[in-house]
């Protein structure tokens, strides 16, 4: 058993994703309490690949990290577990593509952080279960209450 954690951004480049969860991310990182979080998947509706979203993350964390705790060192480590898949929360065969990324780690564990309108909960709930995203170790956090 790996023991890691894949973690699943929804909206994962919007507003809350960019000025607070990435940040909080990386000080985990940097503190070394991010524990057991092997890749962070973050899902746009835009066009884009890893390096683009590699170039968008770095400059925003450098803009919205408190003045003094940024560290290249420590953007090299988690650069390299920062990912990014286009997802449009109602188009079925994105989700494919999603699960075949998924496929290939070894985590344990999949958490999938809903950073998105609570309108798209349950479709995106429905699609990771039709393509077999989720199972008995999967978890599901909802950003905004109900």
């Amino acid at each position: 058993m790996s023991d890691l954690v894949d973690l699943v951004i929804f909206g994962g480049t919007g507003d809350l994703s960019t000025r607070k969860l990435l940040p909080a991310l990386f000080q985990l990182h940097r503190h070394e309490l991010a524990g057991p979080v092997g890749r962070i998947i973050a899902t746009g509706r835009g066009e884009g690949d890893d390096t683009s979203f590699l170039q968008e993350a770095h400059d925003n964390l450098q803009r919205f990290l408190p003045e003094g705790d940024w560290d290249d060192a420590v953007w090299e480590a988690f650069s390299a577990k920062l990912h990014y898949i286009r997802v449009e929360a109602d188009d079925a065969q994105d989700y494919e593509a999603l699960q075949a990324l998924l496929a290939q780690s070894s985590a344990d564990t999949r958490l999938f952080y809903l950073a998105t309108l609570p309108s798209l909960y349950g479709t995106i709930c429905r699609h990771l279960q039709q393509v077999g995203s989720v199972d008995g170790n999967s978890r599901v956090v909802l950003e905004k209450p109900l």
